[in-house]
Parts: C-alpha cells; structure tokens; sequence
C-alpha cells in the first residue's frame, strides 16, 4: 500500500514539472524578464560548428588617451584580461579564438573608456558603484540597454562592448578586476543573474550580482551555457 503511494506520487510530481516544462519552458538565466516573469532570450548567432564564437579584444584597455586619473596604471587591467579572456573556453558551447589582433576583428571588446563614456554608464545605475558593463547591440545595430530595448530588438546578439570601470582604486583588488571581467563576458553571452528577481537560486555563480569570490565559471554558468546554447 505505502509502495503504491510513493509511486503515484511521484507520478503526480513528474507529471506537474512536465506540465510546467511544457508551459513555461526551460530557460537560462536570463538579462531580462517581463513584468509576468516570461524571460527575454537574447543569444548570439555568430557560431562556429554549432558553438558561440567568442572574438576577444582587449586593446583599448590600456588607451592613455583614455585615461580615468592621469596617474592611473592599468597594468593589472591587462594581466587580469589575459587570464579572463578564455575563462568561458571550458563551456563546451563557447569557443574563444585566439590570435584576434585588431578590434576591428573582434566581436567582443573590452576596454577602459574616457570620463564623458564612463559618465554615461554610470548614468544606468545611479547611487552605486558600477565595476563593468556590458553592452550588446543586436543584428539590426541596435543597443540593447533596458528591458524595453530587448523586448524591441531582434533577440539576436551581434555584438557587445564590455567597459570596465576606469577607476581601478574602486576595484578590492586585482583579483576582483579578473571577476568583473568573467562576469561581463558571461552577459556577452546572454546570461543574467542568477540571484536577480526571478528564476531564483543560490548556487555558487560567476554571475552573481556584485560578485567577487569567483573567477571562471562555475558548474551552474556551465549549466545555463548548455540550456541557451544547446
């Protein structure tokens, strides 16, 4: 009798997550989600045998004539680029290729921008320090920056430009330059955050909002990697 009880109820289970499955899909964590809670897939459609292709630059990270404070040293903005820049390389969807010489090749760059840049990133989210942005523009050239901009656009990503803070006095340490890093390129990916409004979980994440104790990808990016990507 107790046999036959656990089995239907575990039938019973089964049954709801598939109906939930099949109503509201699986998704990724996604940037943004709609005031109901539907989320807004945004994925990239450059791929290179079925995987997303990740074409880093970091040039500009270094750009003197961009310089935040005139004694600003962005050494530790390079080291922490070299070390970050293939981090999502161990995702079996993203391949990051190598050798990308020229920004113009690039579909990813990050840099450190000018004052009158920076201003107007820090524009997006007023009474907090911001660390790293990322900016994804879609197939039809179109800046996606809030909820309304990804509702309207292709869903398709083309493009992303990844500023960091130029400050690097606001960074706790070098390490956490390399987190910044990681983190924005995981938006480049199309991954929001996984302790944000919705489709909550607490497991460990690179992608976590204000994130600093973790510099690759853990198994939950991984993870959320494969269901957007495939």
């Amino acid at each position: 009798m107790k046999r036959k009880f656990i089995k239907k109820t575990v039938s019973v289970v089964l049954s709801i997550l598939l109906i939930f499955t099949l109503t509201f899909g699986i998704s990724a964590h996604e940037i943004y989600y709609t005031s109901s809670g539907s989320p807004i897939v945004l994925k990239w459609i450059n791929t290179y045998n079925d995987k997303y292709r990740m074409k880093i630059n970091g040039d500009k990270l270094n750009n003197e004539t961009t310089a935040y404070l005139y004694d600003c040293d962005y050494s530790s903005y390079i080291t922490q680029y070299d070390l970050a820049k293939t981090a999502w390389h161990n995702c079996s969807q993203v391949i990051i290729s190598q050798g990308v010489s020229r920004p113009a090749e690039a579909n990813v760059i990050i840099k450190t921008p000018s004052v009158e840049e920076w201003e107007i990133v820090e524009s997006y989210a007023p009474g907090r320090i911001v660390f790293g942005h990322a900016t994804l523009i879609d197939t039809d050239g179109n800046e996606i920056l809030n909820l309304s901009d990804a509702v309207s656009s292709t869903r398709q990503i083309a493009y992303a430009t990844i500023r960091l803070n130029p400050d690097p006095s606001v960074f706790y340490n070098t390490t956490h330059i390399r987190a910044v890093m990681v983190h924005e390129l995981g938006h480049a990916l199309g991954l929001g955050h996984p302790n944000g409004d919705y489709n909550y979980t607490s497991a460990a994440s690179v992608m976590r909002s204000n994130n600093s104790s973790y510099v690759t990808p853990q198994s939950h990016d991984q993870n959320d990697v494969t269901v957007k990507y495939g």
